[in-house]
């Protein structure tokens, strides 16, 4: 990826073939052949995945006997220092897609995961742990993947159901990890992340909760998006490349209908202890659990609810009065004397986390928006999934002129949580696309 006049200011320097079956002296470098590398990050996964284009014009891959066995080690560095931004191994699952070029040249796809989440499936555990949620998840990590699990992402660094002890059914580490993290909330119910970032090797284990009380990274220097400055063909300041949108797309938005079937407004739960034949009973309102977010300083007390409509009624009572859904699980107290098992719960506002936490994902999930944007500005703040990022999206011609006070839309502006990410390099440009979701807007400034 060698400089040009468009250049995002990252370079591509080195790309390195390995394998077990290899000898110490046949590593392949490869950098100059990638035509195209992308990675992805999910606050869903805890492991980065990609794919990554090569021209074999050698054929090398035909003489070393790809197997999807081999791993590539790729360190991207900005041109003009030498610090590593990116410095990750990858296994190349498989070769997805051969094309024969010019010149006999062959374009090769290949997938890429990272080395943790390929030998996770080498085995299943069937163990008993003891501890908080956090500890089990980082024991499991630790003990069976060889990751550290960066824990500082958490509030207070802990989760709220408290020590555990958890048997683990024959899973995988991964698995047996996703079942925890399905487990863990917040105190205000805010459902826990486990995820990978491009920056470190570490797997994090953060709750919304403290995501929502960052500040946008970007706070300062917003990314813009204009229809007219999209559409122009002549050459801007390298300031304002690097903060202009390439791309804004909105779609299936606003499926209240689905957000309720699913629970996700007003439902009810009940749990019967099979032990002491006691049953609790509750509705869940997420107009509640909206407040419950305002009140602990998570969301700006004057910030407008994105979730529902307040104001929808039927026979005179409002849509999170009803009880859309029906959730009803059966636990066992007291399974393991006085240490909790996976169900229990310590009050009837434990057993309500389960809940409150399936609304907040349908809410934060409603309305999610793609940005595709430069990735200078934001490979530089290292800015990744679980991030807040501010947006100006700048309404057209039309509607400006119905009030020029009034410039940017409000549906598309403001600060956004960063769930997904694809990072692409392709020869000397760097872009990056996301999806970006929030519970609440406020004035854009």
């Amino acid at each position: 990826m060698a400089d040009g006049p468009n250049n995002q200011k990252f370079t591509l320097s080195e790309a390195i073939i390995s394998s077990d079956r290899f000898g110490a002296d046949d590593e392949i470098e490869c950098a100059r052949l990638i035509y195209e590398l992308t990675i992805f990050e999910s606050l869903d996964n805890p492991y980065l995945s990609g794919m990554v284009a090569l021209v074999d014009d050698k054929s090398i891959f035909g003489s070393i006997n790809f197997s999807g066995t081999e791993r590539m080690t790729i360190r991207i560095q900005p041109s003009a220092g030498n610090e590593t931004f990116i410095d990750k191994t990858f296994i190349m699952t498989k070769m997805a897609e051969t094309v024969r070029g010019s010149n006999d040249a062959d374009v090769i796809l290949f997938n890429l995961i990272e080395p943790h989440a390929y030998f996770n499936s080498l085995r299943t555990l069937s163990r008993a742990y003891t501890g908080s949620i956090e500890t089990i998840v980082s024991q499991i990590l630790n003990g069976e993947l060889k990751k550290k699990v960066d824990l500082s992402y958490l509030t207070k660094e802990t989760t709220a159901q408290g020590v555990r002890k958890f048997i683990v059914p024959y899973l995988t580490p991964l698995d047996a990890c996703k079942m925890l993290i399905d487990r863990a909330t917040s105190t205000n119910g805010s459902p826990t992340f486990l995820y990978a970032t491009a920056y470190d090797n570490n797997i994090r284990m953060g709750d919304l909760d403290k995501m929502l009380q960052q500040p946008a990274f970007n706070e300062e220097s917003p990314f813009v998006y204009s229809q007219a400055k999209s559409n122009a063909s002549s050459a801007t300041d390298e300031f304002t490349k690097s903060t202009t949108i390439k791309e804004y797309v909105r779609r299936d938005q606003e499926d209240t209908l689905d957000q309720i079937m699913a629970g996700g407004v007003g439902a009810f739960y009940t749990n019967t202890d099979v032990g002491t034949g006691v049953s609790f009973r509750s509705h869940v309102s997420i107009k509640n659990s909206l407040e419950t977010l305002k009140n602990s300083g998570v969301l700006k007390k004057d910030a407008t609810q994105v979730v529902f409509d307040e104001s929808l009624k039927y026979l005179d009572r409002t849509a999170d009065e009803y009880n859309s859904q029906f959730f009803h699980q059966v636990n066992s107290s007291l399974t393991y004397n006085q240490i909790k098992s996976y169900h229990d719960a310590a009050s009837g506002a434990d057993f309500l986390l389960k809940i409150k936490k399936h609304q907040i994902e349908q809410a934060l999930y409603k309305n999610v928006i793609k940005f595709s944007i430069p990735g200078t500005a934001f490979f530089m703040a290292k800015a990744t999934v679980g991030d807040i990022c501010r947006f100006r999206i700048l309404k057209n011609i039309s509607q400006n002129q119905e009030n020029p006070t009034d410039l940017f839309d409000e549906k598309g502006s403001g600060n956004f949580l960063i769930h997904s990410l694809r990072h692409t390099f392709r020869q000397t440009d760097h872009n990056v696309s996301m999806e970006v979701c929030r519970l609440t807007r406020s004035k854009v400034i």
